[in-house]
Order: C-alpha cells, then sequence, then structure tokens
C-alpha cells in the first residue's frame, strides 16, 4: 500500500462566520494535507468503499474537515509514508500534517496548533511468557527491556530518560507480530489504537486475550498537533484561522465531542 493515496475535499461552508478575514483569493483556499499511510485509528484510516477502492475516516478527518469548511478553506488529503509526509511538509510541498506530537525539531520545522487531542500510553506483552507482564514501575525500567515502537514517532517519556525503542517497524501490526516471535519484550501502543485496532485474526488489540497491557507508570499521555508548513505563504494565516477556530470549537464542547466522543 506504500504510495497509495487518497484525496477528500471539504466543500466550502460557513461564509459568514464572525472573525475570519479572508486574505487571500478564495481559489488559493486550498490545504494539501497528509497524514501516515499505515492509519491512527480512531484519529485517521481507510475504509473500503463497494467500488473496491477505499476512502479515509477519521475523528481527526472529520474536525479538520468542519473547521475549515467554516473558515472557507478547502481540503485535499492523501496518505503518505510518515517521514515522506513529514519531509513534504517540512518542504511546503504539502501544507498540513493532521497528527503529530510536539519536539523542538518540530517546532523549528512547522507552525504548530494548540493540542486537540491526547492519548494515554500503554506497553503490552505476550501473556504466554509473562502471565503478569514484565516488571515496569518508571519509565527508566524499560532500558531492561527489548521495546518496540513505530518509526517515526516520537516517545517522550522514554526520550526525557535517555531511551530509544530498540527495535521500530512501520506498524502496531508488525510490531505485535514480533513480539509473538519473541523478537520484542514489550510494545507502546496508546490506549485509542488498542481499543480501535485489530490484529491479523480481526480482533481488538485491547480484546486480544493474549495480550497483556498496562499503562506507561505516571500516567504519561502524549499531546497531538497539527503541524503547517513553515514554507507555504499561507501557512501562518491557517494557523491563526485553526487556532481561533479550534478555541471556539473547545468553548463550545465540540472539540471534545469529536475527538474522544463526549
Amino acid at each position: 500500500m506504500r504510495g497509495f493515496a487518497v484525496r477528500l475535499v471539504a466543500g466550502v461552508v460557513g461564509f459568514g462566520v464572525a472573525g475570519v478575514a479572508l486574505a487571500a483569493p478564495m481559489s488559493e483556499r486550498r490545504v494539501l494535507a497528509c497524514d501516515d499511510d499505515n492509519g491512527w485509528p480512531p484519529y485517521t484510516f481507510r475504509v473500503p468503499t463497494a467500488n473496491g477502492a477505499s476512502e479515509v475516516r477519521g475523528r481527526s478527518v472529520d474536525l479538520l474537515r468542519l473547521a475549515l469548511g467554516r473558515l472557507g478553506w478547502t481540503l485535499e488529503l492523501e496518505l503518505l509514508p510518515w517521514k515522506r509526509c513529514l519531509a513534504e511538509v517540512a518542504g511546503g510541498r504539502y501544507h498540513l500534517i493532521l497528527s503529530a506530537t510536539q519536539t523542538p525539531e518540530r517546532q523549528r520545522d512547522y507552525w504548530v496548533t494548540a493540542p486537540y487531542y491526547k492519548t494515554q500510553q500503554y506497553y503490552v506483552w505476550n501473556r504466554a511468557r509473562w502471565p503478569d507482564g514484565p516488571t515496569v514501575a518508571k519509565a527508566a525500567d524499560f532500558a531492561q527491556w527489548r521495546v518496540g515502537g513505530v518509526q517515526g514517532f516520537v516517545y517522550p517519556y522514554l526520550k526525557a530518560v535517555g531511551i530509544t525503542p530498540a527495535v521500530q517497524a512501520k506498524s502496531h501490526t508488525n510490531l505485535v507480530d514480533m513480539l509473538f516471535a519473541g523478537r520484542l519484550d514489550t510494545v507502546l501502543i496508546a490506549d485509542s489504537i488498542l481499543r480501535s485496532q485489530r490484529n491479523r485474526e480481526g480482533v481488538l488489540f485491547w480484546d486480544d486475550p493474549n495480550l497483556g497491557r498496562a499503562p506507561v507508570p505516571g500516567g504519561y499521555q502524549n499531546e497531538y498537533h497539527m503541524l503547517i508548513s513553515k514554507r507555504w505563504p499561507q501557512g501562518q494565516e491557517l494557523l491563526q484561522d485553526l487556532q481561533a477556530e479550534l478555541g471556539r470549537m473547545r468553548q463550545r464542547g465540540e472539540l471534545s465531542l469529536l475527538m474522544d466522543g463526549r
């Protein structure tokens, strides 16, 4: 599926939204966004369609389409390999990434919106090997184990104690396969992924009786932002528009309803 692209276009609505300054001609207010082609359910994922193709859905997609429509922007979305998506937006060829954690390097390369959702971090293990799981009382204890993480993902709680995942793979599914093959001791997965993504037998990771799980000690949560290209001339304008609309949606309770289902 590498290189497979899906395009979504959000209609231009909400011309009467108060406080929206349409600085650029409407024909130029187009946002070309990208996200990880491995999917990030429930925020971004593919759904097969009747004609044998697929479409992109998810909470982040719904939120961005709604916000941009109100602001008078149109959206085109493509799913790309994660590292390519980061590079394309940094270079200005694409304009926005839907979901990413914040790092000093990303603050340097992109305009970063306020966080609009967060995930609780878990670690999982093979119950056939460890019925009660490996001993992890604090983040530094992961140094004892062969830890798996997704390529290009940031794990701030490990970085803070000088640990990098020993093994990195393209997807959580691949990492769980490696876990059951004995190549890893534990895998780091967000609660939203555990509750939304299925194993190769079609069972949600959360419901897999062979997969043990526990929150990362310390209650670590990752906050997710949208990243906007600093090399795109309209980047700051879009940042200001999105910051304002996300703030309004947060005040109205729309943000938590869309992103958390409450």
